[in-house]
């Protein structure tokens, strides 16, 4: 096969690709209320690209967008998607505080939720901060094995503090509570 052909068999692919992506915007939807948004950075050889992917509650994907430059692709690509057939309630994404950002520079009136899972993965990487940043004042003139042997002691102490508050949150974001 000739370079040539694949490239024309690519770029035929990709206005199909394009053209059905577009037909889905004018898909009927008795019931919207969820609009799941998220970037995803796929590789490509040597380069990385940032795509922004909106998807409904019922698993359509409603677009597919290469994101450059955040501030105008987010908000331009959720207002082509929220349309006069498709008029979500709520808008669903991780924990980017930028989200609630782009959907007011889109013109949506959507309740901005974050996703319990990023939320909880958050939370677990804060209490584990939190321990691992511990300061501790010693007196001058302690050696440095000593100070270590303090600070790992204040650690696992702090730790083992955090532990009954750790498993409170953990309690509240089970499901059947």
């Amino acid at each position: 096969m000739s370079i040539g052909h694949i490239e024309r068999l690519k770029q035929r692919v990709g206005k199909r690709a394009e053209a059905a992506l577009a037909r889905l915007s004018e898909c009927q939807q008795a019931i919207a209320r969820f609009l799941l948004y998220d970037e995803t950075y796929p590789r490509m050889k040597k380069r990385v690209y940032s795509l922004g992917v909106a998807i409904c509650e019922h698993g359509l994907i409603r677009s597919v967008r290469c994101i450059t430059r955040k501030a105008q692709d987010i908000p331009a690509q959720l207002r082509d998607v929220v349309g006069t057939h498709f008029q979500p309630e709520y808008f669903l994404t991780d924990l980017d505080v930028l989200f609630n950002k782009y959907v007011k520079a889109a013109g949506l009136k959507l309740a901005h939720l974050r996703d319990r899972v990023h939320l909880i993965r958050q939370i677990v990487r804060l209490f584990a901060e939190a321990v691992r940043d511990v300061t501790l004042d010693v007196p001058k003139g302690l050696p440095m094995k000593e100070c270590k042997k303090q600070r790992q002691l204040k650690r696992r102490l702090l730790s083992k503090h955090l532990q009954p508050i750790l498993a409170l949150v953990f309690k509240a974001f089970s499901p059947g509570l």
